[in-house]
């Protein structure tokens, strides 16, 4: 059994830094951290509470915050201006959120247990999810600059 739950949030979280910069997916992680921390039903499953930021997805959780930031960054810098550039991005964010999520879980069941649990499994996944990322945010510059055309 896969002690960490499937969903779509790594692809939420990569969206929300390719969209809106280091800072403010930051801040917006940050609060969504807290607010789960607190006990609201925000992470995987509509489960909350501190345990969550302690028990075996901490490091996944935390990993969401760092490479939401680390996505913000490299967009402010221009690597989401085209989709190659953008899903390779996205895979860096996957990737940073599975190696932090790996290894703290690791230091839990084990480094093959956790491999084999936390890592394995979610990587075809990531990778979808990275160009989806990638797609999403081509499609909104599209939709920006077709809105800017109608109104310039």
């Amino acid at each position: 059994m896969v002690p960490v739950p499937m969903s779509m949030q790594t692809y939420a979280v990569l969206l929300i830094g390719g969209l809106a910069g280091w800072r403010l997916a930051g801040a917006t992680l940050g609060l969504y951290l807290l607010a789960g921390g607190a006990g609201l039903p925000v992470f995987a499953g509509g489960a909350g509470g501190p345990e969550h930021l302690t028990g075996p997805t901490a490091g996944y959780l935390l990993g969401f915050l760092l490479a939401a930031m680390l996505v913000g960054w490299l967009a402010e810098k221009g690597y989401t201006t085209t989709t190659v550039r953008s899903t390779l991005t996205m895979a860096l964010g996957h990737l940073l959120i599975l190696g932090l999520g790996t290894a703290w879980l690791a230091a839990r069941i084990g480094g093959t247990a956790a491999y084999e649990n936390g890592f394995q499994p979610f990587l075809l996944g990531g990778l979808a999810k990275s160009l989806l990322v990638a797609l999403t945010i081509s499609l909104w510059g599209h939709l920006r600059y077709r809105e800017h055309e109608k109104q310039g």
